[in-house]
């Protein structure tokens, strides 16, 4: 973690980088419903690991290690975007990227002369 500060910190202070970051969060029970759609959707199929089941019965243990990341990985500060709904994620980090995009006060080049 202590790496990964520097790095962001090398990028923000030293190569005017903009950073977001986000985590999407959802619900346990979410990810329930999303796991049995991979299955089922041929659409999302590709998507489909047979250890995902597994791995969710860990969602203690993935949140305590989120949470640490959270804590002592934070040169960047974290957006934590609920996601359970598409659309509510989807306009959150849409927001803050037309919030950093609208700071940067861009112009348009104009002609070369």
């Amino acid at each position: 973690m202590k790496a990964i500060n520097e790095f962001e910190d090398l990028l923000v202070k030293h190569n005017n980088t903009h950073i977001l970051k986000f985590y999407l969060h959802i619900s346990p029970e979410e990810q329930q419903i999303r796991l049995k759609e991979r299955i089922k959707n041929p659409q999302k199929q590709w998507k489909y690991n047979q250890k995902d089941f597994e791995e969710a019965k860990l969602w203690k243990l993935y949140m305590k290690a989120y949470q640490d990341c959270f804590t002592h990985c934070n040169a960047v500060p974290w957006t934590i975007v609920p996601s359970d709904q598409n659309w509510y994620k989807e306009y959150i980090v849409a927001s803050a990227l037309h919030t950093l995009l609208k700071g940067l006060n861009m112009q348009y080049p104009g002609l070369k002369k």
